[in-house]
């Protein structure tokens, strides 16, 4: 995909495919996947399908993405996102 979006969801839903789900607990984290400093970072280091479409590995986009050590201030900033 050209965008990603990071979204809450219920946790009854069933994916399939490519979408890939996290699990936390917290807003802090929701608020670092869709920081601009993220999407810098995964479209650097994903591959993609040809052109402008993405395809997001976790193994290599989050999984090596230095995630800050102190989340606590970002849990208002994913919140009110």
């Amino acid at each position: 995909s050209k965008h990603n979006v990071f979204e809450f969801v219920p946790n009854e839903y069933i994916f399939n495919q490519k979408v890939v789900v996290f699990s936390f607990e917290t807003f802090a984290h929701y608020a670092t996947l869709n920081s601009s400093i993220h999407e810098i970072w995964f479209w650097r280091y994903s591959g993609d399908l040809g052109g402008t479409t993405l395809n997001y590995s976790p193994k290599i986009s989050f999984y090596t993405f230095p995630i800050p050590t102190k989340l606590g201030p970002l849990n208002k900033i994913g919140e009110s996102y």
